[in-house]
């Protein structure tokens, strides 16, 4: 997996986050035997273009079995990654390289989109030479939709998990920490989102499950906003009683809970 702060998990335990978590879940239908690992190449800051590098010289010495690459409405700025574009693009001339990143800039402000388009291109053929199955998580914030990179990824014909409905029904409060970035629950919902994609486009996950039934995550996110809810009023019996109620519905929600209780 290759991304940005959204996928490294700004502000919260590597545990929490939906990396970490999908793992979890993947190696929860085989117990006692690690079957799945997955790798986050994530790096907080990076734009489409960096990702595109990290693509390119970091992701095929690992083989992988699939690529999945988490897009955010700011892939498209340069320099935002605390010093990273600077170290890695300087030049012995710093009046150069000032005069570069302000063309850069310029350039992305006067055609919107053309880092994204030329990279995710690039990207997709990378992925293809592999032969590696490519996914794009196209994430929403708080404020802002993902339509223009999903009809981006229309045009390019790439396949996409698109969360946003998802994330309005559980109610953006509770799934970003801030515009950016996600909380611990909602870092949970992405993981399940992407468990549902692969249980039905792995084969290697179907043959895991071995006739398992899909899970029904309704039931547990429900009490689990329940939970929120109650806490947020203040009603911290009822909100401890409605996490319990998570952890026995779906066992991989206890961490989540203890958080929350703690």
């Amino acid at each position: 997996m290759v991304g940005d702060s959204v996928a490294f998990g700004w502000n919260d335990a590597q545990e929490f986050i939906f990396a970490t978590v999908l793992e979890d879940m993947l190696n929860a239908l085989t117990p006692g035997e690690r079957r799945f690992e997955v790798c986050n190449l994530s790096v907080g800051g990076y734009n489409a273009q960096q990702e595109l590098e990290v693509i390119r010289t970091k992701v095929p010495q690992l083989h992988p079995d699939f690529l999945l690459l988490q897009y955010c409405t700011n892939d498209d700025q340069i320099g935002a990654d605390a010093g990273l574009y600077h170290h890695f693009n300087k030049s012995p001339l710093r009046t150069w390289d000032f005069v570069k990143l302000r063309f850069e800039t310029l350039h992305e402000m006067l055609y919107p989109g053309s880092m994204i388009d030329t990279s995710y291109r690039e990207i997709a053929g990378i992925a293809q030479e592999n032969h590696w199955p490519f996914l794009v998580l196209a994430m929403p914030t708080d404020t802002a939709s993902n339509s223009w990179m999903l009809a981006l990824l229309e045009r390019l014909h790439l396949d996409y998990l698109n969360p946003e409905d998802t994330f309005r029904t559980c109610g953006n409060k509770w799934i970003f920490s801030d515009p950016l970035h996600l909380s611990s629950f909602g870092h949970r919902v992405v993981a399940e989102e992407l468990f549902r994609y692969f249980e039905n486009k792995l084969p290697c996950v179907e043959m895991a499950r071995q006739g398992q039934v899909a899970p029904d995550f309704g039931p547990v996110r429900k009490a689990f906003l329940t939970g929120l809810n109650a806490q947020d009023r203040g009603d911290f019996e009822e909100a401890a009683q409605r996490y319990r109620e998570c952890v026995s519905l779906n066992a991989g929600y206890a961490r989540l809970a203890a958080k929350q209780l703690t």
